[in-house]
């Protein structure tokens, strides 16, 4: 009987560490620095658009992963990126746009913590 009240003592200790070093990230401020826009080989309809972004550093994080959506339609991720800028160039549609987010991830399988949205229109 006394092992069994141990073991329900420490199990709730460690959900509890765990909870408290997975929260530890703090979310990363994202933001587009500059977009630029040329021609698509895809012909007059599309633009090809080239989207600098940049973030916050976040303390503890071991990579960072950018994803991009268009509304409705989530299209990908970049993984593994260790910088805190990121380069996209992609074909949109005159006057489409993308959305933007960027998550910090910790070593070993932590969730990650997302940042805000924010969105890059092609003209």
């Amino acid at each position: 009987m006394k092992r069994l009240v141990a073991v329900l003592v420490v199990v709730p200790a460690l959900f509890a560490a765990v909870a408290v070093s997975a929260s530890a990230l703090s979310a990363p401020q994202l933001s587009v620095v500059s977009t630029t826009v040329g021609a698509s080989p895809y012909g007059g309809s599309y633009d090809r658009v080239t989207t600098k972004l940049q973030w916050t550093s976040v303390p503890d994080a071991a990579s960072y992963t950018l994803c991009y959506s268009r509304p409705g339609l989530h299209l990908g991720c970049y993984l593994g990126i260790r910088t805190t800028t990121y380069t996209v160039t992609q074909n949109v549609e005159k006057g489409g746009s993308y959305d933007f987010y960027v998550e910090a991830c910790a070593a070993g399988g932590k969730p990650c913590v997302a940042s805000n949205t924010v969105t890059a229109t092609a003209p």
